[in-house]
């Protein structure tokens, strides 16, 4: 019920959760998405060369938080939002300020993971 755009992921990065305006900005259904991989729900772009580039930047942000066991903020990134075949099929383009976010256990390891995102494409 958060307002914001919010997934949350296991340590193996699959999706426990998201937020309804998480969903609403991604055009997808909370239930075709639970349990599966993040890069499995949200392909890359296979027209747009960078996204490539903006998956090694969230894995590297991942890394980060494992590693610190503190909050990841990434730069900007492009990562385009494949549009529901009702809708196209197509890829959207798409900017996104991203802040991966820790959540440990009693014994200081990453539990959950919260990846909030904010839509930056009409900044």
């Amino acid at each position: 019920s958060v307002p914001d755009l919010y997934l949350i992921l296991s340590p193996e990065l699959k999706i426990l959760n998201a937020s309804d305006a998480y969903l609403a900005a991604t055009m997808v259904k909370r239930e075709d998405i639970i349990g599966h991989a993040v890069f499995d729900i949200f392909p890359k772009n296979p027209d747009d060369p960078r996204s490539l580039r903006t998956i090694k930047n969230f894995n590297r942000s991942i890394e980060s938080i494992f590693k610190t066991k503190k909050a990841h903020a990434m730069p900007i990134q492009r990562y385009d939002i494949k549009r529901p075949i009702s809708l196209g099929g197509e890829y959207e383009e798409r900017y996104w300020r991203s802040l991966n976010i820790p959540v440990l256990d009693k014994q200081n390891r990453v539990k959950y993971i919260i990846h909030r995102v904010e839509d930056a494409t009409e900044i």
